[in-house]
């Protein structure tokens, strides 16, 4: 009985630390609060944690327009606790975000990997929503977020926020797949590559800005790990079952 019992808590134990992200990759580092896009560039090449992911190669920050935020001036803020097995970050760019006047556009590109941290495998990616914040249009100025898969061969999705009269936040789901942790990204194995554009435009007499934007990442665990969670409780279930019948047979 007590063995029984003793497996089944072990199981359930292990089987919620590792949704809950709390299994990290232990040759990655944590991803870092409050630095710039620029710093992440420079020195998470090899990645950095955000709960059971793993975000890396972040690069190819690039600007035009009449008012640049470069990447030294965009904020990352990680979110590794938003529950239910999401996790992301945010992008700030300043105190006015990105903005542009009567007669300005700005449009801000890069594009990064996320994957699962090795070490973990019960993580399994399943979808992603994005969320920009903080918007303000006038006349006729516009504000949009867009974001897709450049990897061949990961799952092929196209999100985007659109102001004024569209929706402030998408999102796309795909079959769960525990995704490459690096950019190294073989051909033919599925991975996840994000490109996303910020763009904002004043019109001819508008104007317009988006202060934040948010990228959230769907997990759940992979099937191998629901099924080896399936099979432990089932053999805890058997030998408990048999310690029931020799109780009862001793009787």
């Amino acid at each position: 009985m007590k063995r029984a019992l003793f497996l089944t808590t072990f199981v359930l134990l292990m089987s919620s630390l590792g949704w809950a992200g709390q299994i990290p990759s232990p040759a990655i580092p944590v991803c870092p609060k409050n630095q710039s896009l620029q710093y992440w560039e420079n020195n998470f090449a090899g990645g950095c944690t955000i709960g059971t992911l793993v975000f890396s190669d972040f690069s190819d920050y690039f600007v035009t327009g009449s008012t640049f935020p470069a990447a030294s001036d965009v904020i990352v803020t990680p979110l590794p606790n938003l529950g239910g097995g999401v996790f992301g970050f945010e992008l700030q760019a300043g105190n006015t975000g990105w903005y542009a006047g009567a007669g300005q556009a700005v449009d801000a590109s890069f594009n990064y990997f996320v994957g699962c941290a090795s070490g973990n495998p019960q993580c399994a990616i399943s979808g992603v929503t994005l969320i920009m914040g903080g918007v303000t249009t006038t006349f006729d100025g516009v504000a949009a977020v867009a974001e897709n898969n450049l990897a061949p061969s990961g799952p092929s999705f196209a999100i985007g926020t659109f102001a004024p009269g569209g929706n402030m936040e998408d999102s796309a789901a795909f079959p769960p797949v525990t995704y490459l942790p690096n950019g190294s990204c073989p051909q033919g194995v599925p991975c996840l590559h994000p490109f996303k554009d910020i763009y904002v435009s004043g019109g001819n007499s508008g104007t317009a800005q988006i202060l934040t934007v948010e990228n959230l990442w769907q997990t759940t665990p992979e099937p191998a790990s629901l099924a080896l969670l399936g099979t432990a409780l089932f053999g805890a279930g058997l030998l408990l079952r048999r310690r029931l019948q020799g109780d009862e047979n001793k009787q």
